[in-house]
């Protein structure tokens, strides 16, 4: 029987609720022992709430190399939203939050399933997504759209302030 490939997946990580950078060193160490290797983090980065008026948000992207297939890897992150307090409301819509784990990419591949969509839908539309991406994967190309991270934030109609912070975790100690 052959192996599974390893697929570099990009993840963000946001939450505004909290303490934020604890919970995302909780979450990374979590997706870690249950996805793969971390291959690459991003810093830190700092924005306004995103579609409501809540506190500022932290993010951060995180490159790991797994052989989950799509959804292990969502059902992984959903689980361990949930373990982290993250509560999903039914009625959908943006709000505060403890954690948000959001696959952005999985390799080069475009999956549409009912509960899935990657690359994640509105990459393009989000420049707290795309600096963090655009610092550790500057030449990926969005497999839709064929433009790399830094020419999706040049061209990005989003023009709010995000701030980078600081490099929250060090990739080297957190990929022993």
């Amino acid at each position: 029987m052959q192996e599974k490939a390893e697929e570099h997946i990009y993840i963000l990580l946001g939450g505004n609720t909290g303490n934020v950078a604890e919970t995302f060193h909780h979450a990374t160490r979590l997706l870690k022992q249950r996805i793969g290797k971390i291959k690459t983090t991003s810093s830190l980065y700092k924005s306004p709430s995103w579609g409501f008026d809540g506190p500022d948000f932290l993010n951060q992207v995180i490159c790991f190399s797994s052989a989950l297939d799509p959804e292990e890897l969502l059902m992984h992150c959903l689980a361990v939203e949930k373990e982290l307090g993250r509560e999903r409301k039914e009625q959908g819509g943006y709000a505060s939050r403890s954690i948000d784990i959001d696959i952005l990419y999985m390799n080069q591949h475009i999956i549409e399933l009912p509960n899935l969509v990657i690359p994640h839908p509105r990459i393009q539309e989000r420049r707290f997504c795309l600096m963090p991406l655009a610092e550790i994967a500057p030449n990926f190309i969005h497999p839709k759209l064929g433009l790399t991270q830094t020419e999706l934030l040049e061209k990005t109609e989003d023009k709010g302030r995000v701030e980078k912070i600081l490099k929250l975790l060090d990739a080297e100690e957190e990929r022993e």
